[in-house]
């Protein structure tokens, strides 16, 4: 069975919605903003997700593979189990913030 994808356009508007444990790939978030969604355990290969905002939502655990995310911004997020390229991030941020408080 194929299934047509469903294309987002810009400036798309994905709200108060449950993407748990999905698969999605070839996915073209660009410029959409998500807000309240769960997305715990999900994994995203090959998406665009260039200028996408997200806010009150939950990404734990979530694998991003062969994916853009130029010119991503995070603000008052738990970064804490967040691995970018085999590097934990949020180990880094936490040596560099103690280095601060020193």
């Amino acid at each position: 069975m194929s299934t047509k994808p469903i294309p987002l356009g810009p400036n798309s508007l994905i709200t108060n919605t449950s993407l748990k444990s999905s698969s999605l790939t070839e996915i073209d978030f660009d410029d959409t903003l998500m807000d309240r969604i769960s997305m715990v355990n999900a994994r995203i290969n090959r998406g665009d997700l260039d200028g996408m905002a997200i806010s009150g939502s939950s990404l734990d655990s979530v694998v991003f593979e062969n994916c853009s995310l130029k010119g991503t911004v995070m603000v008052n997020c738990d970064v804490s189990g967040l691995i970018i390229n085999g590097i934990h991030v949020g180990k880094l941020l936490n040596l560099i913030t103690q280095g601060k408080e020193s």
